[in-house]
């Protein structure tokens, strides 16, 4: 009898070997967006990071300083300000770091990308979960879209951008929650979703967008009716008047303490809210096109980088049609829970508070905006490729969506190179600064920024021919600045210190001056101008602006010193003797003062304070 071996079950194989392949798609997930920033843990603090970690004396004090960081504003422990920025968690989150490992920025970046990996994998669940009626391929190459993207590299190698990295997380885990309990119904997944929210809130403004993004979600993604999604959301609305609450008792005030200067935004330079809201879209259309087209990327997008234009600027009427077809795409697949719809308002709401376009915030522009709303477009962007080639995602297996997968596949690849290329720039603050008056050749703050940290090279460097060289490409790097914003007085200011440092005492009273024409209250330009006139002798010169500074700061110890000394040369001993008195009562003890005030007192005939002082020096 001829004895049948049992054949195995293709389908079954099949299976199995697609569930494997699944079960392994998270570990990829976690290690691609590891690896992909893996080259910035070595590298040093750049930009403000220091703001946050090493100049930041509340986060020095490491654990015992939770209190203080909770109650104050993310800045406090910088400047002592106390208004505006509310970002406790990752303030908390760099204290932790410095009571177990000190200041170490590795370590700062190595929690950076540990952090960027654990959002992506987060990510990941949460868009298998939005797509789970679609091919497991769909939710991995929309991560990946993401995980490569080049914009995201400001907020990832850049340290002080962790409140980014955590508002974006919390959120994430929030709407991923608020899914499974509609799902399973369980009171716990709700709560946990609402805390999730919380520290969303807690970790950076943006956050006060994500309200929005729950019943978004929901109703796209879930069978509940809209007066469900209601019911569901307003826990969360509950929530975000809280963390407002809580904002409102730290700070002083929540709004910014001066007016907003066009260091901080170039729109303040608009003079029409027509020329505002039409050079807002021609930024809002920059956005878009770093989303498609991430080539030139920069930590810098100050004045004039963007320049202030009317509605007669061909990418300002360009930007309004895009974004009002936007809307109408929108709209027209809402009933539907059309993808796109989804993905645009997703995006608006996102982009939301940072567009600049119904309020003008502390910045013009920075990439690290695109950070959540690039969630959006890594959604829709699959969807988009698989309409130009007429497939239908939902149905096709791997095999069959290869048309749809190679290009974005090829895509990624593009990316994840101009990332790794992108990063480097982020070695440190030289480099970083460096590249952005190459990225960023009309702003003035990139120019400025990069002279000052030149300007430190300047300080350390021991070789004439080596200092001579530097102090003309920092005076032209100043210059450059200034060219593009003339009314830049600390650029003037700064050429001024450079021409003292070479000995062309003649350049630098001219920059001083001039820096005084833009703010004639500038306590140090005021101050070095008189000792300049000091030394080129023209004392009664000198003491006009010495005299200046005592105006403006009776604290000012060394005014009080170089008037008295002017005042002493052109025989004024009374105004001698009252700046030499003054200059003692802020700086007791000092030696040089005790000796000038007793010959002066000698040479008026006030022996008994001209013995009183000449003890006091003894003394010493």
């Amino acid at each position: 009898m001829k004895i049948l071996k049992n054949k195995p079950n293709k389908t079954t194989s099949v299976s199995a070997k697609s569930s494997l392949i699944k079960k392994w798609l998270p570990v990829l997930v976690f290690l691609s967006a590891f690896l992909i920033y893996a080259q910035t843990i070595n590298y040093d603090y750049a930009c403000d990071d220091h703001i946050y970690t090493t100049d930041n004396s509340l986060v020095q004090k490491g654990i015992s300083s939770i209190g203080d960081l909770v109650s104050k504003s993310s800045l406090y422990g910088n400047d002592g300000s106390n208004s505006v920025y509310y970002r406790p968690v990752f303030l908390v989150s760099f204290a932790l770091e410095k009571s177990i490992f000190g200041n170490s920025p590795s370590i700062n970046h190595f929690f950076n990308v540990l952090l960027y990996a654990v959002l992506c994998l987060s990510l990941y669940y949460f868009l298998s979960k939005l797509f789970k009626d679609y091919p497991s391929y769909v939710s991995v190459i929309m991560t990946l879209l993401f995980i490569a993207h080049p914009v995201h590299t400001e907020v990832t190698a850049n340290i002080k951008s962790r409140d980014e990295l955590f508002c974006t997380f919390f959120a994430i885990c929030s709407l991923s929650l608020v899914m499974d309990y509609v799902q399973k119904m369980k009171t716990r997944l709700l709560i946990y979703s609402i805390l999730c929210f919380f520290f969303c809130l807690m970790s950076k403004e943006n956050g006060l967008s994500c309200l929005a993004l729950i019943p978004l979600v929901l109703y796209f993604f879930s069978e509940r009716s809209p007066r469900q999604i209601a019911l569901i959301t307003v826990p969360f609305i509950a929530v975000t008047f809280i963390s407002m609450f809580i904002r409102w008792c730290a700070l002083d005030s929540i709004m910014f303490d001066k007016p907003l200067n066009i260091w901080q935004n170039s729109l303040v330079a608009t003079t029409s809210l027509s020329d505002q809201t039409a050079t807002a879209f021609t930024i809002q259309l920059h956005a878009l096109k770093l989303l498609f087209l991430p080539v030139t990327l920069s930590w810098d997008y100050s004045y004039n980088h963007f320049p202030i234009v009317s509605w007669s600027n061909y990418a300002a009427i360009l930007s309004l049609l895009i974004h009002l077809s936007l809307i109408g795409i929108a709209i027209a697949g809402i009933r539907k829970k059309n993808i796109f719809s989804f993905a645009i308002v997703f995006y608006f709401i996102t982009s939301f508070l940072t567009s600049n376009l119904f309020i003008k915030i502390g910045t013009t522009f920075a990439e690290r905006f695109l950070f959540m709303p690039s969630i959006a477009f890594c959604i829709v962007l699959p969807f988009m490729v698989s309409k130009i080639f007429k497939i239908d995602l939902k149905t096709q297996s791997y095999s069959g969506a290869r048309k749809v997968l190679v290009p974005l596949s090829l895509l990624i690849l593009l990316y994840s190179a101009r990332t790794l290329a992108r990063n480097a720039d982020w070695r440190n603050n030289m480099m970083i600064l460096e590249s952005g008056i190459h990225t960023a050749p009309n702003s003035m703050w990139a120019h400025y920024t990069y002279a000052i940290e030149l300007n430190k090279k300047f300080n350390s460097e021991t070789d004439p021919a080596q200092r001579h060289e530097l102090a003309q490409h920092i005076l032209n790097e100043y210059q450059r600045s200034i060219d593009i914003y003339p009314r830049l007085e600390i650029a003037y200011y700064e050429q001024g210190a450079i021409y003292n440092a070479i000995g062309d005492t003649a350049n630098a009273l001219q920059m001083y001056q001039k820096s005084l024409s833009l703010k004639p209250e500038f306590l140090q330009a005021l101050y070095n101008a008189g000792a300049i006139q000091f030394i080129n002798k023209n004392y009664k010169a000198a003491l006009i602006y010495f005299n200046k500074v005592k105006a403006i700061d009776t604290g000012y110890v060394n005014a009080y010193v170089g008037a008295g000394v002017c005042s002493r040369i052109l025989n004024d001993k009374k105004s001698a003797i009252n700046d030499f008195e003054k200059a003692l009562s802020l700086h007791p003890g000092e030696i040089n003062l005790l000796n000038n005030l007793s010959d002066l007192y000698a040479s008026i005939g006030d022996t008994a304070k001209a013995r009183f002082y000449n003890s006091q020096s003894a003394n010493q």
